[in-house]
């Protein structure tokens, strides 16, 4: 991976984005301890700042980790990560004042076409954590993050990865569209035959991908180019059950 820009590279960027009030209000907690919130409302903000970066721009993750020992004194940091693919390029937006914008290894999120962008989500972290508990969670979150997830032979889902402090060696998974839990096997090993609870949060993000074309004409081809294409390019059975495809007898991988 390429070396970060300098701060004076990246001075026009910051300047541009403005993030500082911004991310104080959203994702940025008052309290080092207190569980970010705000994170939909977040996540569209920033969205429409990172555009001005790239006007290709697509959020692609939200990372929240705590540093410290203790509950009550724990820092807790959330960043920010948005993706330009033509350019490879990948910006981080964390929640106190600081900066990086860096080149993308081709590795970095799996090559073009292996990841899927997050669109538009309602279910916020403290929402997320509160099925996580009913889940069996114990404790506090050591680590979390939203992403797209693809489970194999799946197409893929929207969900909150929350880590506990507890020491407890499996994450809990919460879709962050529709809010249901869902087990380690579901998202890294499901079990073949159906599952209601993971066609309800295949179908969930495969709506939001196609509203945010309604949002922008940019958008028009996110479920298309992300998630169909990549598909269709799969050569052999393994790489479409990777990208959550199912391989025909015409040696063709299909959604």
């Amino acid at each position: 991976m390429r070396q970060p820009l300098s701060r004076s590279q990246f001075a026009g960027v910051a300047c541009i984005l403005g993030l500082t009030a911004l991310l104080s209000n959203a994702g940025a907690a008052s309290k080092p301890s207190e569980t970010p919130s705000g994170l939909p409302e977040a996540a569209k903000e920033l969205a429409e700042q990172a555009r001005a970066w790239r006007g290709d721009a697509l959020l692609m993750r939200i990372e929240i980790g705590r540093k410290g020992d203790k509950e009550s004194t724990a820092e807790i940091s959330t960043s920010f990560y948005f993706v330009s693919p033509p350019e490879r390029l990948i910006l981080r937006l964390p929640s106190r004042q600081e900066f990086a914008a860096q080149e993308l290894s081709p590795g970095q999120f799996g090559g073009r076409g292996s990841f899927v962008p997050v669109p538009d989500f309602s279910v916020d972290l403290p929402q997320a954590i509160g099925v996580a508990k009913k889940a069996g969670m114990t404790g506090s979150i050591e680590e979390a993050e939203l992403s797209v997830r693809t489970p194999p032979g799946r197409l893929p889902v929207l969900v909150w990865r929350i880590q506990s402090d507890q020491g407890q060696d499996f994450a809990f998974y919460v879709d962050a569209l529709t809010g249901a839990s869902l087990n380690s096997r579901q998202i890294l090993d499901p079990p073949p035959g159906p599952d209601a609870t993971l066609q309800a949060s295949e179908d969930a993000l495969r709506a939001a991908l196609r509203r945010s074309a309604l949002a922008s004409p940019a958008n028009a081809t996110l479920w298309l180019e992300f998630v169909v294409k990549p598909l269709l390019e799969a050569k052999d059975v393994l790489e479409c059950n990777a990208r959550g495809g199912g391989w025909t007898i015409v040696r063709i991988c299909m959604p």
